[in-house]
């Protein structure tokens, strides 16, 4: 158990939501071909460090800093929060969604191909924000 400032927010059920879709997400990458690098941005900062801890006591942190020890081609980068970035206001969305009218997150009840539509909403928010980006002549 960690202890500390933060001992309260690595327990808490907010902070597992933003690990658990950072597990997805590295997952999902670790199946793409592998001569493509995946960069997963994320508006935690706590569960990057939390993640790229490899004594952390977090059980979720540690299968996601042994995936992307083992896939250096997955990179994970932090971005501001609610700074107009539409791939992460649209991660935002479905998250706020889910908990308004979804069920809890649950490992035995949540079906892999929920996951994998949510996974795609999210990757196709990133592609039009990467589209838009490059005509508006902005480096991603």
């Amino acid at each position: 158990m960690t202890s500390g400032p933060t001992s309260g927010l690595l327990n808490s059920a907010s902070f597992q939501a933003e690990l658990t879709a950072l597990h997805e997400a590295v997952i999902y990458a670790s199946h793409l071909p592998n001569h493509n690098t995946f960069k997963i941005h994320v508006d935690n900062r706590a569960s990057i460090r939390t993640s790229s801890n490899s004594k952390s006591t977090n059980q979720t942190a540690r299968q996601i800093f042994k995936i992307l020890l083992t896939n250096p081609r997955i990179k994970v980068s932090w971005v501001k929060a609610h700074a107009g970035n539409i791939g992460n206001e649209s991660g935002d969305q479905l998250a706020k969604d889910a908990m308004q009218h979804g069920q809890r997150y649950s490992l035995t009840k949540l079906p892999k191909p929920h996951i994998k539509g949510l996974l795609r909403n999210i990757a196709s928010g990133w592609q039009t924000y990467g589209r838009m980006a490059t005509q508006a002549g902005k480096d991603l």
